[in-house]
């Protein structure tokens, strides 16, 4: 059993540092994103994507590893009890290292979302003027001269 509480450690320890790296992506993603560097962040996103998988593969050994350890629905405090103090100490770190991780990570994502939100946003309302063609525009010489509610105006 202390093998397989070994193997779930370091299974824990490589997500751990894998989330690590999802984190600065996503800190990397929000800079990009105000800056406007689409390009970049499509880079960005590609080596997220990669990270993403090598996650599912260490869930699918963590899911594993506390299969094995498991006996009768064990949950993890309990597969705990049954190491010794100090794993039981090193894998409870570990679990709550990685709590805060996850916690930090969708905080960062959720503001990378509004962020992409604003910016879809201001782009619609850009193109949506474009749209509506030069009839509303103050500069167009061959629109005959009528009184203009706009601020500008180059008739004046």
């Amino acid at each position: 059993m202390e093998s397989n509480i070994s193997l779930l450690y370091g299974v824990l320890k490589k997500e751990k540092s894998l989330y690590e790296t999802l984190l600065k992506l996503a800190k990397t993603k929000q800079e990009q994103i105000i800056a406007n560097e689409v390009e970049a962040l499509l880079e960005t996103i590609e080596r997220e994507k990669d990270i993403l998988e090598k996650i599912e593969e260490e869930e699918s050994k963590r899911a594993y590893y506390l299969e094995s350890l498991a006996e009768n629905g064990s949950s993890f405090p309990e597969i705990c009890q049954r190491a010794g103090i100090s794993t039981t100490g090193k894998l409870k770190g570990l679990r709550n290292d990685l709590l805060l991780l996850l916690d930090e990570l969708a905080e960062t994502n959720e503001i990378n979302k509004r962020l992409l939100q604003d910016a879809l946003g201001l782009n619609q309302m850009m193109f949506e003027g474009l749209a509506e063609g030069p009839e509303r525009g103050n500069y167009d010489p061959a629109r005959p001269a009528e009184p203009s509610s706009m601020l500008l105006d180059k008739r004046v």
